[in-house]
């Protein structure tokens, strides 16, 4: 019998005309479709057919991104379909193709080195797949630069052999969904993915079953835990020094604007010290980076050591450092600066022994400012007053 001709839906007239599972890619704006069907059988004639979707949009990529700092695309044959980075339109499209190659070795990747701006990235394909049969649908490619990057490049290669197996997961989804039909189960399991799609990585399907479905549900909630765990260390080195430990500037900036929200909704005291490594160039300079950031690590030590658990101490950038100090008036905060300052001044810091000294600038909310900037650009100006007048000194006040 002849099917109407039905916009888009040309896989689903092959499965009822001819029997054959296809697939397709339905565009929805910046949201694209991933559609499988799968013929239904009986006595060897085609009485209907099975259509699938999984949804796929760009805010996906944004938040990949975001968290993780690598840029994520999608593609299907030789194309993108959504990316959070124009470069990815430079790939080489046999990498595309390369990767669908991996039909059967589930969890394989594909590195395609190219370069952006200048500088070595490593552009990887994860094949995402319809079934246990390898059916490709499409990949999932993460851009990562070599450059910043060399460090943490082993827990970042794992993150994304995770991705994949978060694709090969969704496709074993589909495939129990042409294979046993809309259970409760499976409806579960999807909706387990859907949550970890939308950034959920806490959810799990608490589905406990002797059979194949049983032991899909516990490897994907194991690897759901697995994946979880990874993504949590991604966030928190975002936001840590690699080098002293830390929080890093981009984590000093939230804290203090979190710090002054709770002084606007309490009206609790507040104050910033800022500090700044004395002539700190010259140790670069005589003595190499190595034993410069020898120093800096010991600085780092000192600050830990000098505040409280509630209190944070951060590198803000170079030889800078900020003490965010709540519920603490301007003389609680001065002592805090003088002991930190006294601590490095009379140990002997880095390998060599250095005497280093600090200079510091103290603020305090809502008398010197009344936002975070401000806290912020008034602390830093006394920090540069204390270096006019002789360094290694705290400047508290603007007299």
């Amino acid at each position: 019998r002849a099917v109407p001709d039905m916009p888009q839906d040309s896989i689903f007239r092959n499965a009822l005309q001819l029997g054959i599972a296809d697939q397709d890619v339905v565009r929805r704006g910046n949201a694209f479709e991933l559609r499988g069907v799968h013929p239904i059988f009986s006595e060897g004639r085609v009485i209907g057919a099975v259509l699938a979707s999984y949804v796929l949009d760009k805010a996906w990529l944004v938040e990949q991104h975001e968290e993780t700092g690598m840029h994520v695309a999608f593609t299907h044959e030789a194309q993108v379909l959504g990316s959070t980075h124009d470069a990815f339109d430079r790939v080489d499209s046999r990498a595309i193709f390369a990767v669908k190659e991996l039909g059967g070795q589930g969890g394989e990747f594909v590195r395609w080195p190219i370069e952006l701006h200048g500088e070595p990235h490593d552009a990887v394909f994860c094949p995402i797949e319809r079934d246990q049969q390898a059916v490709f649908l499409s990949s999932l490619v993460m851009l990562v630069s070599a450059q910043p990057m060399i460090e943490t490049r082993a827990r970042a290669r794992r993150a994304m052999a995770l991705t994949g197996a978060v694709g090969l997961a969704v496709a074993t989804l589909l495939a129990a969904l042409f294979a046993y039909g809309l259970s409760r189960p499976i409806r579960r399991l999807a909706d387990v993915a859907d949550a970890m799609r939308h950034g959920d990585l806490a959810r799990r399907t608490g589905i406990r079953r002797s059979d194949e479905i049983g032991e899909l549900a516990l490897a994907f909630d194991e690897m759901a835990a697995t994946l979880q765990g990874h993504v949590e260390t991604v966030r928190r080195l975002a936001v840590t020094d690699d080098l002293t430990g830390l929080p890093n500037h981009r984590r000093f900036k939230e804290d203090l604007q979190r710090e002054v929200d709770r002084h606007n909704r309490f009206e609790a005291s507040l104050c910033l010290v800022f500090l700044d490594i004395d002539h700190f160039k010259r140790v670069n300079d005589n003595f190499g980076h190595a034993e410069g950031d020898q120093v800096l690590k010991d600085i780092a030590r000192e600050l830990q050591l000098g505040v409280r658990a509630v209190d944070t101490a951060c590198r803000y950038g170079g030889e800078e450092f900020g003490v965010i100090l709540p519920s603490t008036e301007i003389d609680a905060a001065v002592a805090v600066a003088e002991r930190i300052r006294a601590a490095v001044a009379a140990k002997p810091m880095g390998r060599e022994g250095h005497k280093v000294t600090l200079s510091a600038g103290v603020a305090i909310l809502p008398i010197d400012a009344s936002t975070a900037q401000g806290l912020l650009e008034c602390a830093d100006a006394r920090l540069y007053q204390a270096k006019e007048t002789g360094r290694n000194r705290v400047v508290y006040s603007d007299s």
